[in-house]
């Protein structure tokens, strides 16, 4: 079993393929970001991702019967926003573009345009679920911050956050799944290693103390070796792996380096049985 273990580079030439999916598995391919721990209904990463086509129609559904909602175009950008005012969808915007430079650093950029559209509720996926990107149409969907607020204290990460905080950072969080999905090449697109990049640009999103009530709390004694921050992890106990990524992203050597051969192939954090 190896958590580290170096692969080969293909060209993403699939786009639409999710981590840890079968690149033949029909309908969308969804990123699901919920707190898997507090669920309690067994419908993990992959039940997400099968519910999805239903999902996105009950979406569609809801914003063309319910409340008016706002479409704004982040300047000089390819993300576009669709919120319930305009007012929020110009908030994301200034979230999303905050967040492009900082994945720039790690060479993350996207290449397709981004839809990013808010709800106050995710219709057809965990009630635990705060958000998801979409692969096929490159869209994200995020939970209100209204939303959020009637379900953080189910989550061990996010309940003692203030839910325009935890917004903020969801948004960020899926940014940086679409950036990475539309940067690395194929064979980097496993679960832990979208979380990785997903995580540690969204604790870095956190204010300083938020960060480090975190670490304080799901941290552990540094150094963080990669074997830590797996797939398991990343599913059982997400708010561990949140702060391992980020220990682990800011010792020596680490950083961007790391998120680079992550992109490449040249190191994955999928556990490989032997």
């Amino acid at each position: 079993m190896s958590a580290n273990a170096t692969s080969s580079c293909r060209s993403n030439n699939n786009p639409t393929a999710a981590p840890g999916i079968d690149k033949d598995q029909a309908g969308p391919a969804v990123i699901c970001h919920p707190d898997y721990a507090s669920q309690s209904r067994g419908d993990g990463l992959i039940g997400q991702k099968t519910v999805a086509a239903f999902a996105l129609g009950a979406m569609v559904l809801s914003l063309t019967t319910g409340a008016l909602a706002e479409t704004v175009v982040c300047s000089e950008s390819l993300v576009s926003v669709t919120a319930p005012n305009a007012s929020r969808a110009q908030s994301v915007c200034t979230t999303a573009m905050a967040t492009l430079p900082k994945l720039a650093q790690c060479d993350l950029r996207l290449s397709h345009p981004l839809s990013i559209t808010v709800l106050n509720d995710l219709p057809g996926v965990s009630d635990t679920c705060f958000g998801y990107y979409v692969c096929d149409g490159h869209r994200i969907f995020v939970r209100s911050p209204g939303g959020i607020a009637e379900i953080t204290q189910l989550s061990r990460l996010y309940k003692d956050i203030a839910p325009e905080v935890v917004f903020d950072s969801i948004v960020v969080h899926e940014v940086s799944h679409a950036a990475f999905e539309q940067t690395a090449c194929e064979d980097a697109l496993c679960l832990a290693n979208h979380e990785y990049v997903a995580y540690v640009m969204q604790m870095w999103s956190f204010p300083l103390v938020v960060r480090q009530k975190i670490v304080e709390q799901f941290g552990q004694d540094e150094p963080v070796e990669p074997i830590r921050l797996n797939d398991l992890i990343a599913v059982i106990a997400p708010e561990k792996f949140a702060a391992l990524a980020w220990q682990h992203f800011n010792q020596p050597g680490n950083g961007c380096d790391f998120v680079g051969a992550l992109v490449t192939g040249n190191v994955s954090l999928e556990i490989l049985w032997q």
